[in-house]
């Protein structure tokens, strides 16, 4: 595992603490930002490393079930320069599910880094297996566009209120 740091989790068993990857590079790990985030802007990267959420030790260790790429279609987004997951784990995991395959040149967080790519892929698994596309954008305000060093990426709009219920009045 790449730099993890076991935490414990109030009201969980010690044998079962809160994982974290490490920020900082120690031994042979080049620390958050230059494996899990490599390709992602500096800024960005260490904004993700301090809000990380933890997973359970257990999440990669107990067993889920029957996996859902044995009786549905399958597709994967291979980032070529993953500095977590080495390139032929994922094509080998890809080609055992019988994936529809992209590969991409990109780390690990190819959804922040390439999401035309990634956005693409999901278009077009929903297109193959019949999905109707949806309308642009439902009620409320447009997208915002954001313009940052990777350029323009478009961020999903604030949510409007709800509207307040009407009482009557005696």
């Amino acid at each position: 595992m790449a730099g993890p740091n076991p935490v414990p989790s109030p009201g969980s068993p010690a044998s079962d603490p809160d994982v974290y990857l490490k920020v900082a590079p120690s031994g042979t790990y080049p620390g958050f930002d230059q494996c899990f985030a490599n390709g992602v802007p500096a800024d960005q990267a260490a904004v993700l490393a301090a809000t990380q959420r933890p997973s359970a030790l257990s999440a990669g260790s107990d067993p889920s079930g029957v996996p859902a790429w044995k009786t549905i279609p399958s597709w994967a987004v291979v980032g070529t320069a993953d500095h977590v997951i080495p390139l032929a784990e994922q094509l080998f995991m890809a080609h055992r599910a019988d994936a529809h395959i992209t590969e991409i040149n990109s780390g690990h967080l190819s959804l922040i880094t390439h999401p035309r790519a990634v956005t693409q892929a999901i278009i077009a698994a929903a297109n193959t297996v019949g999905c109707p596309p949806r309308p642009a954008r439902g009620p409320g305000p447009p997208a915002r566009r954001d313009l940052g060093p990777a350029g323009p990426r478009m961020s999903p709009a604030r949510p409007t209120a709800r509207p307040a219920k009407r009482r009557e009045l005696p």
